[in-house]
């Protein structure tokens, strides 16, 4: 392929492929396949790739402005220019600030959109308008534009010319009003016409030809039966499609340029010429011959694997995978900014931002500039900001943070204004915006942008207001509601009595419907094309006319004899049992005759359609279209037919080699000795994984990038390196050692038990904490507030801002207060109390108010709101914010009340005679248990029936098909519509039915053979229990098998190994095809077969020990219950004697591990990870850090001297204990005498702290709330100090005598000190013990759950009471006897002291043992640890294993 060729992109054409199985996006030359193969290195995703130009692009990460990649999605495109969208916007061309999201574009200038409207141009202020009608504004809800005038118009209302008409009552055809009848709903021309009669073709009425009606030109068709190409009619094909003026079958034929060329299926157009697409590609406009991993780029094919087409040039691929531009580029090291190819030189994170590369991990792109990124930080414009304590409005950053919001170019606070339109507006009561005002829905109602006093059942009609509760809106008028509930036109009715049809008010409600413009009761007629039927036995319309759809069709607006098990056929019916359609026009016998192209030809079951011919498939081949004989040939190579035993397809053609052949591109090779990488065959040997174009062994080596490096099984990529991940981690492409539990920070990796990652530093959760990117001191009570840490003890965080805690202990906005005095409304601090609750922004008494709808109402002996009203709930109902007065009533229908015993309520809102046994059907109720609803009418029928259409039936006799009712024992519905004979026993096979106890359904074709025993085989029926299916044959499975579609005689061979069969008993299957010497207890081991139980496959090698206790160890095998595998040198060790820390052996008597790192214990310490010299035993760790405890301590993570008296406060302070006490992370002076009382200190001697105050007491005192107590004489109880020393105590608040009496659920009973509770009782210790709430005697009796039960007699057997007393044990759920039975796995076996249990099964101890979970015979067999040995076999047991021969075990392996 020569490199560096170019080609200009005005070269490139449109080039129609056909995609199959894959999809994709192309980019000029470039094909970006979305399959998921190893070999294709371009792969792109199509939901979140698009193409810039040539190149493609992700739509997350860029975006393209003319023809050139930019790296933010926060940015736009303006011309070939780039603006941030979040604070500019681009107005014809020209780059302008804009401030929220409301900002558009009149011409050249921004306005705001919630104020104003641009018309043609001109702003014009927005108010109550939100239309134009050219230069100016009008409300769409009362006014319509016609051709540029304003004219008066509500709902319903639409042009005609210049005038406004009700499009319910007239037609406008051309500019001129008809009046709308039934025989006049469509225009043509400026003529109304009857569409159920009549069909307009180029503005000239024709007679009507059917339902499924056209125009070819001036003609009427049916476009079932006939196609119009330009023009021209044609009958109707099965796979007819337009050519020019002419029909063609697509099955046989393609049309290129207009032109008709033989070629149907897998067959496309390359220009004017036609190609086959399954062994040919079209490349601008050139046909070349498909090969695997060729591409297209722009008129010329190349290689994918060995080239890329960057933008029309070739570039040689290497270790490229990615183009730029017109370069190719590494995407693992590079990337392409801006058609700039930059190195990889930060971590994992790494996207474009203009032309620079930066790490949004660490780092944040704001408008083409590359910021510092932290945790609350966001882009305003090209700076950064804290989210948390400022607002970036209109691309300029401004203090307010958690509770700010912007309104146009300002900042406001959420809960005290309103944002109207761009004006701000004082929230007071008002909770929503109407224009550019506040208001309060609950008094009231924003119409048309103008503010009106009304209530929540105010609504807007027009341009005023009317009452939901007594009026209806008709037409932009309020009416009267009166006994109406609905409108028509401008008036009312009642709809539960008339019914409104074309703006005209019937006689007829309920089950009344229109049809064209008149009434029909649904019950016992239909609609047909504007016409009412009587039902009777009609079911179906055909045109206007009603039919039997069960005794007849309707084929092309003709009714035919011929029901349910007929079909259309033109205007012919036909039966679906015997017949089929041609060509959509002509009727044949399915049994003697095919249809093919369209033409009726002889032959029947077992043929099909070859192109134009009919063929029988049991004697011959149809490879696309050509026909041959089918002899030995079973499959296709585009149109030849080939042996697949014997011979391969590959591209296109037939090449020697069957079973174990493959394609490789255009070539063959034999799959057993060679591998097929990329397009190149190598050789299999050890190999068995692709890396592009070469072969390499996976357990030795790793393919990264395209390349293969050192690192076998337990080897990833880590960028252009690899790492064992069992051992180690990859931090932003470098390998890191790792033991336990270790993630990455950046480069670093770190213990994430004890350590934490900030930002890109590693931090000690113990004694550090994080706050935003930020490390600090931590400590217990350490938090954070935003990027700062605090002592929460001390201080309180309040909307990102630290306060003084003080006697506060929560935040109110920004401020802090004591929620035990203060209570916090909508940001406002207020008195609290008790009772004290918030009504928006105020606070109320709730003893005293209520708050309704934001507004407070005195309480009296109400105690519930309706709305913004308040009412007692015991004399008064809330109906929809409507208050009723109770009664006998006990819930609501709408704004009604009803009594549910006696009533009903219906989803209209209506309330109807029927209590809690009657449903709603329409607006009529029904008694549930004999009658049903089906689509709003009451049919007769219980629980036991359904719905099926407008019908209800017995689901336990009958069922639905489609909306037919038919018997489950007499008849089966197929293909969800067909009812035909057959009961529950039968089933549907194509068109007919079959019984399922003597027959089976094949293909559509009805076999011999009971379905529960019988299945197919193409064609045919099997038998199950005695025959199987191999391909398309059936064959005896007592006399042969089949293997890789070939059927072989049983005998010895009883496993298939590829399409050959084998003795399993003797031979063993290898990689799938190849047949080597073995058995069931053999396994394969690269090209050899080893016995599992005294051997093991390491690394292709086969090594000593079995499967049960021997593994790997790189190639040497290890017993892993006493030995184990160590680092990347693959050593195996001694477990009692050694360990592995990281990649180094240590001896456990004199080392240990410090993460990774081996150490010796006595001389050395691990300190956090770290190695460190410890000369004596008084050394600590202090972090990472060593010192000498009595002279040094560990303060805050560091190494202070000090004497002994002497410790650490805070973490940061070292103070004397004898002199000092350290309270909330200060010293304070003091000693051991003294205590801490919140940041003070007290003598624990004369004084106690309670609550945090310190009051005058002693040791011998105690709190009771803020007061304290004698010990010895009071007792604290429910917060009062009560007379009574150490022999009393509190029963809820009531003082007793602990000697005398004892308290059991706050109850007091009399009872001494050996007394207890047992629920609210008591009981005697001594001589009762306590089941649940129930004492019982325990020297007799005990506790089953909280049952007591009789030990004698019963047991308690997994909570539950059992018989059988001391002599019985449980076994599961039940009881048995020891000396008469045995329990083995949850299961009783009858069996005495002599037997024992082996797994679930149970055993003679005298005569037989137990070896793993199978018993056997002690006199002639023996147990090796888990498997059985027979005397006098030539096998020996050596350490728990069977070795294969006689003589001594061999030794076991050395370690070190």
């Amino acid at each position: 392929m020569p490199g560096g060729k170019m080609f200009s992109l005005a070269t490139l054409l449109c080039v129609f492929l056909h995609v199959q199985h894959t999809q994709g996006i192309s980019c000029g030359s470039q094909a970006l396949n979305s399959s998921h193969s190893d070999d294709d290195l371009t792969q792109v995703d199509p939901d979140h790739h698009a193409c810039c130009g040539a190149q493609p692009y992700d739509i997350r990460t860029h975006f393209c402005c003319g023809g050139t990649l930019k790296g933010s999605t926060y940015e736009g495109c303006c011309g070939n220019e780039t603006y941030n969208r979040g604070s500019h916007i681009c107005c014809e061309g020209l780059i302008k600030p804009a401030g929220t999201q409301y900002h558009g574009c009149c011409g050249a200038e921004v306005f705001d959109s919630e104020t104003h409207i641009c018309c043609n141009g001109t702003l014009q202020p927005r108010g109550a308008y939100d239309r134009c009608c050219r230069n100016k504004t009008y409300s769409s809800a009362t006014h319509k534009c016609c051709e540029g005038k304003v004219q008066p118009g509500g709902p319903y209302q639409v042009c005609c010319g210049t005038k406004v008409f009700h499009n319910r009552m007239k037609l406008c055809c051309n500019g001129t009003l008809h009046e709308r009848r039934e025989t006049q709903n469509r225009c043509c021309g400026n003529k109304p016409y009857n569409y159920n009669t009549h069909t307009c073709c180029g503005g000239t009425l024709k007679t009507a030809v059917g339902n499924y009606r056209g125009c070819c030109e001036t003609e009427p068709y049916h476009y079932k039966t006939h196609t119009c190409c330009d023009g021209v009619l044609s009958k109707k094909g099965k796979y007819d499609r337009c050519c020019g003026n002419e029909t063609y079958s697509y099955y046989t034929h393609t049309c290129c340029r207009g032109k008709i060329q033989p070629g149907g299926y897998n067959h496309g157009c390359c220009g004017a010429q036609i190609y086959n697409y399954r062994t040919h590609t079209c490349c601008g406009g050139k046909i070349h011959s498909r090969m695997t991993y060729q591409s297209c780029c722009v008129t010329e094919m190349y290689n994918s694997m060995t080239h890329l087409c960057c933008n029309g040039v070739f570039r040689a691929r290497g270790a490229n995978n990615s183009c730029c531009g017109t370069q190719g580029y590494n995407s693992a090291t590079h990337t392409c900014c801006q058609n700039k190819i930059l190195l990889w030189s930060i971590g994992a994170y790494r996207y474009c931002c203009g032309n620079q590369v930066y790490d949004y991990n660490t780092q944040q792109c704001c408008d083409g500039t590359v910021q510092p990124k932290t945790t609350y930080s966001s882009c305003c414009g090209r700076q950064t900001y804290n989210r948390i304590t400022n607002t970036c409005c209109a691309g300029k950053i401004q203090s307010g943070g958690q509770y700010q919001r912007c309104c146009g170019t300002e900042v406001y606070n959420r809960y005290t204004h309103l944002c109207c339109y761009g004006t701000l507006q004082t929230k007071g009561t008002n909770n929503t915006c109407c224009g550019t005002k506040g208001y309060n829905t609950m008094t009231h109602t924003c119409c048309n942008g103008i503010v009106k006093p009304a209530g929540m059942y105010h609504r807007c009609c027009g341009t005023g207001l009317y009452d939901s509760t007594t009026q209806l809106c008709c037409e932009s008028t309020p009416r009267e509601k009166g006994t109406h509930n609905s409108c028509c036109l401008n008036q009312t009715y009642n709809s539960y009595t008339h019914t409104c049809c074309s703006g005209k008010i019937l006689p007829g409600g309920s089950y009344h419907h229109c049809c064209g413009s008149r009434v029909y009761d649904s019950r016992t007629q239909f609609c047909c094309a504007g016409t009412p039927r009587e039902k009777g036995t009609y079911s179906s319309c055909c045109g206007n006319q009603a039919y039997n759809s069960i005794t007849h069709s309707c084929c092309a607006g003709i009714i035919k004899s011929g029901g349910t098990s007929s079909g259309c056929c033109g205007t012919e019916t036909y039966s679906y049992s015997t017949q089929r359609c041609c060509g959509y026009q002509s009727v044949y016998n399915r049994t003697t005759h095919n249809c093919c192209n369209n033409k009726i030809q002889s032959g029947g079951p077992n043929h099909g359609c070859c192109a134009t011919k009919v063929y029988d498939s049991r004697s011959h081949l149809c490879c696309y279209g050509t026909l041959h004989q089918r002899g030995t040939n079973n499959g296709c190579c585009g149109t030849q037919s080939y042996n697949t035993t014997t011979h391969t397809c590959c591209s296109g053609e037939i090449n020697p080699g069957g079973v174990y052949q493959r394609c490789c591109g255009t070539r063959v090779y034999d799959s057993r000795t060679k591998m097929c990488c990329g397009d190149a065959v190598q050789s299999r040997g050890t190999h068995n994984s692709c890396c592009g174009r070469k072969a390499y062994t996976s357990a030795t080596h790793t393919c990264c990038n395209g390349n293969i490096l050192p690192g076998g099984d337990y080897s990833k990529c880590c960028v252009n390196g690899t790492y064992l991940y069992n051992t180690q981690t990859c931090c932003a492409g470098t390998p890191r050692d790792t033991v336990g539990y270790v993630r990455c920070c950046g480069a670093d990796a770190y213990n994430y038990r004890t350590q934490r990652c900030c930002g890109t530093q590693v931090y000690n959760t113990t004694s550090q904490i994080c706050c935003g990117d930020k490390i600090h001191l931590g400590g217990t009570n350490r938090r954070c507030c935003g990027l700062e840490a605090y002592n929460s003890k001390i201080h309180l965080c309040c909307g990102y801002m630290l306060r003084e805690k003080g006697t506060n202990n929560s935040c109110c906005g920004t401020q802090p207060y004591n929620t035990a005095s203060q209570i916090c409304c909508g940001g406002k601090i207020q008195s609290g109390g008790t009772n004290r609750h918030c009504c928006g922004l105020e606070a109320y008494n709730s003893t005293t108010h209520l708050c309704c709808g934001y507004m407070l109402r005195e309480k009296g002996t109400n105690n519930s709101c309706c709305g913004t009203q308040p009412y007692n709930t015991t004399t008064h109902l809330c109906c929809s914010y409507m208050l009723r007065e109770r009664g006998a009533n006990y819930g609501c229908c709408g704004t009604k009340p009803y009594n549910r015993t006696t009533h009903t309520c219906c989803s209209s809102g209506q309330v109807f005679p029927g209590g809690s046994s009657y449903y709603c059907c329409g607006s009529h109720t029904y008694y549930r248990y004999n009658s049903t609803c089906c689509q709003d009418n009451i049919q007769p029928g219980g629980s036991n029936y359904r719905c099926c259409g407008m019908n209800s039936y017995n689901y336990r006799t009958q069922s639905c098909c489609g909306t037919q009712v038919y018997n489950t024992t007499t008849h089966t519905c197929c293909s969800s519509s067909q009812v035909l004979p057959g009961g529950s026993s039968y089933s549907c096979c194509g068109s007919l039915t079959y019984y399922r106890d003597n027959s089976t359904c094949c293909q559509g074709n009805i076999q011999p053979g009971e379905s529960y025993y019988y299945s197919c085989c193409g064609m045919n029926s099997y038998n199950r229990r005695t025959q199987s299916c191999c391909g398309t044959q059936v064959f005896n499975t007592r006399t042969h098998g089949c293997c890789g579609g070939k059927i072989h005689s049983s005998g010895t061979y009883n496993r298939c190994c590829g399409s050959h069969a084998y003795n399993y008993n003797t031979h063993t299957c290898c990689s799938s095809s190849q047949v080597l010497p073995g058995g069931p207890r053999y396994s394969c081991c690269g090209s050899h077969t080893y016995y599992r139980y005294n051997s093991t496959c390491c690394q292709g090698n086969i090594q000593p020990g079995g499967l049960n206790y021997y593994r790997c160890c790189g190639s040497q095998s290890y017993d892993f219950r006493t030995q184990s595998c160590c680092g990347m040198q693959r050593q195996v060790y001694n477990t009692t004697t050694h360990g592995c820390c990281g990649h180094e052996l240590y001896n456990k008597a004199t080392g240990s591990c410090c993460e990774i790192q081996a150490y010796t214990k006595g001389a050395q310490l691990c300190c956090n990870g770290k190695v460190q010299a410890a000369g004596s035993k008084k050394h600590r760790c202090c972090e990472t850090e060593v010192y000498k405890e009595g002279k040094e301590t560990c303060c805050g993570g560091k190494v202070l001297s000090m004497k002994s008296r002497y410790r650490c406060c805070g973490g940061t302070q070292v103070y004397s204990y004898e002199k000092q006490n350290c309270c909330d992370g200060q010293v304070l002076s003091g000693g051991q005498k003294y205590s801490c009382c919140g940041s003070q200190t007290y003598k624990t001697r004369t004084h106690n702290c309670c609550n945090g105050q310190i009051l005058e007491g002693g040791r011998k005192y105690s709190c009771c709330g803020n007061q304290t107590y004698k010990l010895k004489t009071h007792t604290c109880c429910g917060g009062k100090i009560l007379s009574g020393g150490n022999d009393y105590g509190c029963c809820k608040t009531q003082l007793y005598n602990r000697k005398t009496h004892t308290c059991c659920g706050d109850q007091l009973r009399s009872g001494k000190m050996t007394s207890a509770c047992c629920g609210t009782q008591t009981y005697n210790t001594l001589t009762h013990r306590c089941c649940g709430t129930q004492a019982y005697d325990y020297q007799t009796e005990s506790c089953c759950g909280a049952q007591a039960f009789n030990i004698t007699t019963h047991s308690c057997c997994k909570g539950k009471i059992k018989p059988g007393g001391s002599n019985y044990r449980c076994c599961g759920p039940k009881t048995y006897t020891t000396n008469t039975h045995t329990c083995c796995g949850g299961t009783v076996h009858a069996a005495g002291s002599d037997h024992l249990c082996c797994g679930h099964q149970v055993y003679n101890s005298l005569s037989q043992g137990c070896c793993g979970i199978e018993t056997y015979d002690k006199a002639t067999q023996t147990c090796c640890g888990t498997d059985i040995l027979p005397e006098g076999t030539n096998n020996r047991c050596c350490n728990g294993r069977v070795q294969i021969g006689t003589g001594s075990c061999p030794a076991q392996p050395v370690t070190p």
